[in-house]
């Protein structure tokens, strides 16, 4: 997924099977505006009814209805520690 439209259709289609998710799993936060708002029309509540949980901490979560649980991924330091590793192994390679 990577549109909010695409994160509802995905959505709708997950909540209309017989046996519904009891939770989703978004890679970007953005897409969770789409989940989210698929829910509610289905007259389902977050996080009575089913759990959404989002990917990379950006501002708007915060004031989301109800907050978006997120993971913040520090990607300084992964970026940091990436071109250390790389660095490292073109040294050997030398």
């Amino acid at each position: 997924m990577d549109t909010i439209d695409e994160a509802c259709q995905r959505t709708v289609e997950a909540l209309e099977k017989q046996e519904r998710p009891t939770a989703f799993f978004a890679t970007i936060d953005m897409m969770t505006i789409g989940i989210y708002s698929e829910i509610n029309q289905c007259g389902m509540q977050i996080p009575q009814d089913i759990s959404v949980v989002g990917f990379d901490d950006i501002f708007v979560t915060k004031h989301m209805i109800p907050p978006l649980t997120t993971y913040h991924a520090p990607m300084g330091e992964i970026a940091e520690n990436a071109v250390k590793m790389l660095s490292e192994l073109i040294e050997k390679i030398q």
